[in-house]
């Protein structure tokens, strides 16, 4: 009778031992389980100070959601990366963890260069040909105005899609020139129909036609220095290093 209970009382403390497992396993994975949910989103901005609204557009936009697992980083990027660029302002620039249950999105903030007219639309892009903004009202900010340009698709947070090639190429080139060089109040409009003669308007009506716009910046500068030298009116022809002045009569 003795061994029996003996058994007995063996047997018992290796069932309650496991069970005392069991219940330590299950309450750790509870607590780590806990410490991999999503508590918190800090948005740091590379370049410039984001407001309480933009941030929470941002966040919106990440299809991050408050209480979700966070196990892996990298299964994450991606669609993260999607929905901040989806914003149209912010570019995604990082993500990581900085605490058990907080994650910090690091963003920079797109300069627009140009506004396309395409579907009736005005399509305001960045220096990537991002797609900024669309709207049925122009801008009112002094960006040069793209015209000419066959736009086959335009979303928000995308790349725009011109049918004609190399036209996207021409069209941040020059309108990343003007802005880079400081003569965005000089032209109100860039044609790019024609890509063997892409021509420029001033904002005084005046026609720069551009043969050879290879060193977009040197034939930039000529133009700035003919209209300095009173050439606001007529048509300045530029190929190569030549610079030609046609006065409206």
């Amino acid at each position: 009778m003795t061994k029996k209970t003996k058994k007995y009382k063996v047997r018992y403390s290796r069932f309650m031992a496991f069970v005392v497992l069991v219940v330590a396993c299950v309450v750790l994975l509870f607590l780590i389980g806990g410490q991999n949910k999503l508590k918190n989103i800090e948005v740091e901005c590379a370049d410039q100070v984001l407001s309480s609204e933009q941030k929470a557009e941002i966040i919106r936009a990440s299809t991050l959601k408050m209480g979700a697992q966070i196990d892996s980083i990298a299964d994450l990027t991606g669609d993260v990366e999607m929905g901040v660029n989806s914003t149209g302002f912010a570019r995604f620039e990082d993500i990581e963890r900085v605490s058990n249950g907080t994650l910090r999105l690091t963003v920079s903030v797109r300069k627009p260069i140009a506004v396309i007219a395409g579907g009736g639309n005005y399509i305001q892009i960045d220096q990537e040909g991002m797609v900024m903004s669309v709207s049925s009202q122009m801008p009112s900010n002094e960006l040069v105005y793209v015209t000419g340009a066959d736009v086959s698709n335009y979303y928000k947070g995308k790349t725009i899609v011109l049918r004609k090639e190399n036209q996207l190429k021409d069209i941040i080139r020059i309108a990343s020139a003007i802005q880079s060089l400081g003569y965005h109040s000089t032209y109100s409009e860039l044609n790019v129909k024609d890509l063997k003669d892409i021509y420029l308007v001033t904002n005084t009506n005046q026609i720069i036609e551009i043969f050879d716009g290879k060193n977009i910046e040197q034939t930039l500068r000529m133009v700035e220095e003919i209209i300095k030298s009173g050439g606001v009116k007529g048509k300045i022809t530029i190929s190569g290093d030549y610079a030609g002045y046609r006065k409206e009569e």
